[in-house]
């Protein structure tokens, strides 16, 4: 829910496209985290980043059903 209400407000400054780019590029920064992550600690940390991601390209995405 974080990550689609911050989408959202971004959504709304920038617009929705720059949104959805920034969105892929969390994304993939998270699944690299998780992928390489030493510890448990830093796979939880990019869990909560791919978690944010996730919600935010909900957020985005779903707007885009309607055009």
């Amino acid at each position: 829910m974080i990550g689609a209400f911050g989408a959202g407000r971004v959504a709304d400054r920038i617009g929705r496209r720059p949104t959805i780019l920034i969105t892929a590029v969390v994304f993939v920064v998270g699944v690299l985290l998780a992928a390489f992550s030493p510890t448990l600690w830093t796979l939880l940390a990019a869990r909560v980043v791919i978690g944010l991601a996730v919600g935010s390209a909900s957020m985005t995405g779903t707007q885009r059903s309607d055009q």
